[in-house]
């Protein structure tokens, strides 16, 4: 109402403090809590990455070596073109 009091909160003003600052407390902890997670987040997705460059690679490499070995003619049946191809 214009003009009037306010009502009393029922909430002693040093109380009332301790809340506001353990309540900004709370907010300062939750942003450092998401900072974290989220630094936490990005490396495991550079992890998850680097797992599958790896495996990529390494089946590149077992490729690579099977081409090799049918070039060399270490697979086949001996017609002398190789073998099997890709």
């Amino acid at each position: 109402m214009p003009g009037g009091k306010a009502l009393p909160s029922g909430v002693d003003k040093n109380v009332a403090e301790k809340l506001t600052k353990l309540e900004q407390e709370r907010k300062k902890l939750e942003e450092e809590l998401e900072k974290k997670m989220e630094k936490k987040r990005a490396g495991l997705r550079q992890w998850e990455r680097g797992e599958r460059e790896s495996e990529r690679d390494g089946l590149r490499s077992e490729l690579a070596e099977d081409q090799v070995r049918v070039l060399s003619g270490e697979v086949g049946s001996g017609s002398g073109t190789g073998g099997t191809s890709y």
